[in-house]
């Protein structure tokens, strides 16, 4: 299989601590090409990646590089979507770190793009390869549980996230980087998962979002409830809540579902069809079935370098298949529904409705 050529954009943690480790191991891609505005990142390419050609900007990079096959772009989310654009117009695919965009706007023109262009653009939510959630979600799709009615979400971290030291470490703090705070940040990942459980379009939305210092423009925390035709789904998000943490339960028509960062429990409600049918007398409830497992899910890594492995898997059969735009869809509905949840915000947390329109 002949090797695809791909170049990086940004060279912070994400970049050098997960996607750099990951594409090293693969044999059918080649990266031909890096850039960073950073003088002291670019200085540490040389010994993994010798051959490679370095640049300043994504600019010079672009008009360098004939030939590219992927752009792989790992950099702070408000240049994201306009060098998605520029490597569109250019054939080549991309791969890129969530969010995509900083509105559902600029994820809806990044979507028309890239069906003109018959070009890929791949978000890179990691969180719904974490192993213990793609368990969650085999169970939920083989029907024991019945019908999804209800989701609670907790995600938090100990700390905030820091970028690199030599070029603000605290940009996720700064709006005009980051584009907003927890909320961006943190629903890009978890939204996508709720939408493998609950559907991609839930009716309304209310949050309350806190920020715990005046330095900064971002929040720090959000707590949010979507609505769905069949049920809810609540989020509380912290990336200083002082441990890190992942918690979920999912309530079904036969059953429930509880996730402990490794650990799962599945309780389900044994049908009763007359007294023998279970063991239980006549009269009584059937009593819930209860089954535990465990599967080691890194989620002390804050850089989930072990969920990108298996999303670059998906990102190039995608590629090499139907060229499905499906994953950049989705993130185009994350954005819609982060929207909603910084206007109920700001609105003193009223019930905020959404409007699916065909794209």
């Amino acid at each position: 299989m002949e090797k695809l050529k791909m170049a990086i954009v940004g060279l912070g943690t994400s970049a050098s601590q997960c996607h750099l480790p990951n594409l090293l191991k693969r044999s059918d891609v080649e990266i031909v090409a890096l850039a960073d505005i950073s003088e002291e990142r670019r200085s540490s390419i040389p010994t993994l990646l010798p051959e490679a050609r370095l640049y300043t900007d994504y600019e010079s990079l672009l008009a360098s590089e004939a030939g590219l096959d992927l752009l792989d772009i790992a950099t702070p989310p408000y240049v994201t979507a306009e060098i998605a654009r520029s490597a569109l117009r250019q054939g080549i695919h991309v791969l890129c770190e969530t969010p995509v965009g900083l509105s559902m706007n600029s994820t809806k023109t990044l979507l028309d793009d890239a069906r003109q262009a018959d070009r890929l653009v791949f978000p890179c939510t990691t969180l719904r390869f974490a192993p213990i959630l793609q368990m969650a979600t085999s169970i939920i799709e083989s029907g024991i549980l019945g019908r999804i009615r209800s989701v609670t979400v907790q995600s938090f971290l100990g700390s905030l996230p820091r970028g690199i030291a030599d070029w603000r470490p605290d940009w996720r703090r700064e709006n005009r980087f980051s584009g907003g705070g927890v909320t961006l940040s943190m629903a890009s990942e978890i939204l996508p998962v709720i939408f493998d459980w609950l559907g991609d379009s839930p009716l309304s939305a209310t949050a309350k979002m806190t920020r715990n210092d005046n330095d900064h423009d971002t929040e720090n925390t959000c707590s949010a409830v979507l609505t769905y035709p069949q049920g809810t789904a609540s989020i509380h998000m912290s990336w200083t809540a002082g441990l890190s943490k992942f918690l979920a339960t999912l309530h079904g028509e036969k059953g429930a579902l509880v996730i402990d960062d490794d650990r799962l429990e599945i309780s389900r409600r044994e049908s009763n069809a007359g007294p023998s049918s279970a063991g239980h007398r006549e009269g009584t409830p059937p009593a819930n079935s209860l089954e535990r497992r465990e599967i080691p899910s890194q989620w002390v890594d804050p850089t989930r370098a072990t969920w990108f492995a298996p999303l670059l898997d998906s990102f190039l059969k995608t590629l090499r298949g139907n060229r499905s735009h499906a994953a950049l869809l989705e993130s185009h509905h994350a954005l819609i529904v982060i929207d909603a949840l910084y206007r109920s915000a700001a609105s003193q947390s009223r019930e905020t409705p959404m409007t699916w329109d065909p794209v």
